[in-house]
C-alpha cells in the first residue's frame, strides 16, 4: 500500500512538472508576437484603453464606448491602474484567458477518456493550437475568455452540475454575444429536463452582475441591456467578414442591397430550421448521457450555427476548432475536423494580422474554405443522426477508454 501511495505521489509531481514545462513553453511561443499590433488593436482596443485611462479608469465605464460588452470594458479599466502599456496589459488578459481555457479543455479531455495523461496532453495542444496562439498574442482578443467559459459549461453538464454549468456559460454570455452558438445544447438540457429554467436564470443574473460596474459608474442599464442588440445591425453591408460560412458561397462584386438582404434573411431562417431540427432530434432521440455525446453535440452546435449565419468574422469559428480538439481525444475522426476548421479560418488570420497574401483570389479561397468547412458539419450531422443505432457510441468511435 505505501508503494501505491509512493507512485501516486510521484505521478502527480510528475504531471506537476509537466504541466509546468508546458506552460512554460506556450508562453515562450507567445513572446514571438507580443509586439504584433493588430488592426484591432489599433483601431478599437487601444483607443478604448487610452479613453478609459484619460477618463478616469473605472469613472469611464459610465460613457457607452465601442460595441462590446461593459465586462471586458471593465477589465481594460482596471489595467489602466497598472504601469503597463495597453499592448502588453491587454494581451496579457487574453493570454490568460487561453491557460483557462486549456485547463477546462484538459479537464473535459479526462472525462472524454478517463485517463490524466490525455488531459494533460489536451492542455497542451490546446495552448500551442495555432488558432489560440494567434488569437491572443498577435490580435489581442479575448475569444479565448467566452470559449473558456463554454468548456466550463460542456464540463460541468457531463459532471452533471447544472448550476456550475449555467453560471460557467453565464459568464461566457457576458463577455461575448458569440456565445449564444452553444444555446441550443442548454435548450436540449433543457426540454430534457436535465438542467431546469431556475438553473438558467443564473445567466441573466450574471449579465446584470457583469453590469453593475458601469451602472454604478453612471451607465445606463438599458444601454447596457440592448449592447447585443445592436451588435447584430453591425456589419450589414457585408454577406461575410472573411468567415468561410455558407453565405460567402453567394458573395460577388456588383450585389445589390435588396439581393444581400434577401440572402441574409434567407440563411437567419435557414439556420433557425436547422438548429431547430436537430434540438428536435436530441431531444427525442439521444440520450446524452455519455461525455462524448455531450461534447460532440456541442462542437457540431458551434460549428453549424456561425457556418449557417450571415455576417460573420473568421474568428467566430474559434470555439468550434477547440470544441473539436477536445473531442479528439476520444474521437479520431474530430482530429481531422479540428485540423480542416483551422486550415479553413488561418489563411484570413493571416491576412488581416500580417497583410498575407494569396495566389488565388481571395473570394476563390474563401469559397473553398466555405466548403470544406461544409462538408464537416454535413458529416457531423450524419454521425449524430448514426446515435440512435448506437446509443452509446458517436459513429465509428468506440467507448471512451484510456488513450496511450
Amino acid at each position: 500500500m505505501a508503494s501505491i501511495k509512493q507512485r501516486t505521489a510521484l505521478d502527480c509531481g510528475r504531471e506537476f512538472l509537466d504541466l509546468v514545462l508546458i506552460s512554460a513553453i506556450a508562453i515562450a511561443v507567445r513572446t514571438f508576437f507580443i509586439n504584433v499590433q493588430s488592426g484591432d488593436y489599433v483601431n478599437f482596443l487601444g483607443p478604448w484603453f487610452d479613453q478609459i485611462q484619460q477618463n478616469g479608469g473605472l469613472r469611464a465605464l459610465a460613457v457607452a464606448l465601442g460595441d462590446y460588452n461593459v465586462s471586458y470594458l471593465f477589465i481594460i479599466a482596471v489595467l489602466t491602474y497598472l504601469p503597463f502599456p495597453s499592448l502588453y496589459s491587454l494581451k496579457a488578459v487574453s493570454i490568460l484567458g487561453d491557460f483557462v481555457m486549456a485547463l477546462f479543455a484538459g479537464k473535459v479531455a479526462c472525462k472524454l477518456t478517463n485517463d490524466r495523461r490525455a488531459g494533460v496532453l489536451m492542455y497542451a495542444l490546446c495552448l500551442l493550437w495555432p488558432e489560440v496562439v494567434l488569437n491572443s498574442s498577435a490580435w489581442a482578443q479575448c475569444d479565448a475568455i467566452y470559449t473558456a467559459g463554454i468548456l466550463a459549461c460542456i464540463y460541468y453538464l457531463i459532471e452533471d452540475k447544472p448550476y456550475p454549468a449555467c453560471l460557467a456559460f453565464g459568464v461566457s454570455f457576458a463577455f461575448k454575444l458569440q456565445s449564444i452558438f452553444f444555446a441550443p445544447v442548454l435548450l436540449i438540457f433543457l426540454l430534457k429536463r436535465k438542467i431546469r429554467i431556475r438553473h438558467l436564470l443564473l445567466v441573466p443574473a450574471v449579465f446584470l452582475l457583469s453590469a453593475a460596474p458601469a451602472v454604478l459608474a453612471g451607465r445606463g442599464l438599458w444601454n447596457i441591456l440592448t449592447i447585443y442588440f445592436r451588435q447584430t445591425k453591425s456589419y450589414s453591408e457585408y454577406l461575410t467578414l472573411n468567415a468561410p460560412s455558407l453565405v460567402s458561397l453567394f458573395q460577388k462584386d456588383g450585389l445589390s442591397p435588396a439581393m444581400r438582404t434577401g440572402i441574409t434573411i434567407a440563411a437567419i431562417l435557414f439556420c433557425g430550421a436547422v438548429v431547430l431540427a436537430v434540438v428536435a432530434f436530441a431531444v427525442k432521440k439521444l440520450a446524452l448521457d455519455t461525455p462524448l455525446q455531450i461534447a460532440f453535440i456541442s462542437a457540431f452546435f458551434l460549428l453549424a450555427v456561425p457556418w449557417l449565419l450571415p455576417r460573420m468574422h473568421e474568428r467566430y469559428f474559434y470555439p468550434a476548432a477547440v470544441a473539436l480538439l477536445v473531442c479528439s481525444a476520444a474521437l479520431p475522426r474530430a482530429r481531422l475536423f479540428a485540423a480542416l476548421v483551422a486550415a479553413g479560418v488561418l489563411p484570413f488570420y493571416g491576412t488581416w494580422l500580417f497583410a498575407l497574401s494569396f495566389t488565388w483570389d481571395s473570394g476563390t479561397l474563401l469559397k473553398i474554405c466555405a466548403v470544406i468547412l461544409g462538408v464537416i458539419v454535413l458529416q457531423m450531422l450524419f454521425m449524430l443522426f448514426s446515435q440512435t443505432k448506437k446509443p452509446e457510441q458517436v459513429s465509428g468511435c468506440a467507448p471512451a477508454g484510456p488513450v496511450d
